[in-house]
């Protein structure tokens, strides 16, 4: 039996019970546990609390019927309820009713990634194991296989071209990833292949080179390449991409769009959101002003810049121009995420923007208001986040990218870019950020 403690049924139960490691393992669960978990679903709490809170308990359930749980509590039975509410007077540890619980069902092993509680538990003698599976297997959009050298010069000189379920390629590939084939011997050496779920075909990258470009814009790297295929194929509705500063998504997707609407005429408009956080009664965001002027402020910025670059005008006040004149045309739309609510939009590329920021219902609520002749593009840096709740493993863009329904989905792709074309002290603020997180 393996004790759970709120922190793990909280993060990671989902990653838990589908561990191969873990498939016949049964959990005892403390109900001081079940209690705190109830008390995340309480007013006032985070929708991302609230929502892992619901998670858990909705997953608690299928495992108590399915016999791979059971609930523990104190030896004495008369103990339970006024356990309870003599911690509510007194305001007793949590930590302490958990452990104790183990302690007194002689569970001899159990899970936490709360640094205290290991601690209270090996001072009980229960052995605490720590386990951060979805930290240590973030999906960035690659799967990775390493063959031997004399396959590797093969695939490298087109002497055999690999297939999806070839007898090399042995692990689960998800639509649209990219498959890296990498030299046993010597792992610099990595040949790119992307997996067409629609054809059910690799595609090798060297293929597409000089091929694939946007209002003039060329991929200056083999990333780039890559996700510029991803932006142009009509069987994706939904890419998202969790890259660094200056990896080129924003203005890579914004060219794709104008391309969109103007040469290839698959879509009428190009809708541009940003979170611009209610502050007060009246005022949105950082900025002073009304709505309108806070948008100007937040969201045309990053729009200048890319227009700058399409255009390529030296000039910020002309393409400023240029931005009105678009938007006075209707094909492109400036708005603040949380005004979408209730709209339904056809025949538009969505482009939302600083995604990290956001927790993972304004994800879903973005996403849900397309409709089939539609197409969204989620973009953000989990190095660079400004809200306090979030970081880098609960923000809705990761949480997006690693939920195993986008994954598994044959309308969906992500790739994660770590190039920065932008300059070396853009790719050395991401080398330092790494280094601390």
């Amino acid at each position: 039996m393996l004790g759970l403690d709120t922190s793990i049924l909280i993060s990671q139960i989902e990653n838990l019970i589908l561990d191969e490691k873990y498939k016949n393992q049964k959990f005892a669960i403390p109900m001081r546990v079940v209690s705190e978990i109830d008390k995340l679903k309480e007013f006032g709490k985070t929708n991302e609390v609230k929502f892992k809170a619901r998670r858990a308990n909705r997953i608690l359930k299928d495992m108590l019927k399915n016999d791979r749980a059971i609930i523990i509590s104190t030896s004495k039975s008369d103990v339970k309820l006024k356990d309870v509410l003599l911690d509510i007077l007194v305001k007793k540890s949590p930590d302490d009713e958990i452990v104790k619980t183990f302690a007194e069902n002689n569970i001899k092993r159990a899970m936490t990634n709360d640094l205290n509680m290991m601690i209270k538990l090996n001072g009980f003698g229960i052995k605490a194991l720590e386990y951060n599976n979805s930290r240590d297997n973030k999906y960035d959009g690659y799967i990775d296989v390493e063959v031997e050298n004399n396959i590797y010069c093969d695939i490298l000189s087109k002497n055999i071209f690999p297939k999806p379920k070839s007898k090399f390629i042995e692990v689960h590939l998800y639509p649209y990833c990219v498959v890296r084939f990498i030299n046993k011997e010597n792992t610099g050496m990595t040949l790119y292949f992307i997996y067409d779920f629609h054809n059910n075909k690799l595609i090798d990258i060297r293929d597409l080179e000089k091929k694939i470009e946007f209002y003039g814009i060329k991929p200056l790297n083999k990333q780039q390449l890559i996700f510029m295929w991803m932006l142009q194929n009509p069987n994706i509705k939904c890419l998202a991409s969790d890259s660094i500063s200056g990896s080129g998504k924003n203005i890579l997707s914004t060219a794709y769009s104008l391309d969109q609407i103007h040469n290839t005429k698959k879509f009428k408009r190009m809708m541009y959101l940003k979170n611009v956080a209610k502050v007060g009664k009246n005022e949105l965001g950082f900025y002073k002003g009304d709505k309108t002027e806070k948008i100007e402020q937040e969201v045309f910025p990053p729009l200048i810049y890319s227009l700058n670059k399409i255009y390529n005008n030296d000039k910020l006040d002309d393409t400023r121009k240029t931005l009105g004149y678009l938007i006075d045309k209707g094909e492109i739309i400036p708005e603040n995420l949380g005004d979408i609510r209730g709209v339904s939009l056809s025949d538009t590329i969505v482009i939302i923007d600083e995604c990290a920021n956001n927790d993972i219902n304004v994800q879903i609520t973005a996403i849900s208001r397309l409709e089939e002749t539609s197409k969204i593009i989620s973009l953000g840096s989990s190095s660079q986040i400004d809200n306090p709740k979030l970081n880098k493993f609960n923000n809705g863009l990761t949480l997006l990218i690693n939920s195993e329904a986008y994954k598994s989905s044959p309308i969906t792709a992500s790739l994660n870019m770590s190039v920065s074309e932008r300059s070396v002290l853009a790719q050395l603020t991401e080398d330092i950020y790494n280094e601390y997180n």
